[in-house]
């Protein structure tokens, strides 16, 4: 299995787009995948969760992981939360 982290910083209008193309991309090559979204409160959040949901309620293996703002920031913070989820 493979998880692929994807920080997230108001990328809302994209994350339905890269899910589609990385899924597609590893049925093809025969992979068991899961993409995990790391977000810490940037501007889109609310959206970027409603899009991770909508994915998830599709089929595809994707989740997202939050961290409030006061628990880090930027992206090697959002690298590490999904890390350690």
């Amino acid at each position: 299995e493979l998880s692929v982290v994807v920080p997230s910083y108001d990328e809302a209008p994209n994350i339905a787009p890269l899910t589609r193309r990385l899924f597609a991309a590893t049925r093809k090559a025969g992979l068991n995948v899961e993409l995990l979204i790391a977000d810490d409160e940037s501007p889109g959040s609310v959206e970027t969760a409603s899009q991770v949901a909508m994915l998830a309620a599709q089929g595809f293996n994707v989740r997202l992981q939050s961290r409030k703002r006061s628990e880090g920031r930027g992206l090697s913070s959002a690298v590490l939360l999904g890390f350690a989820a």
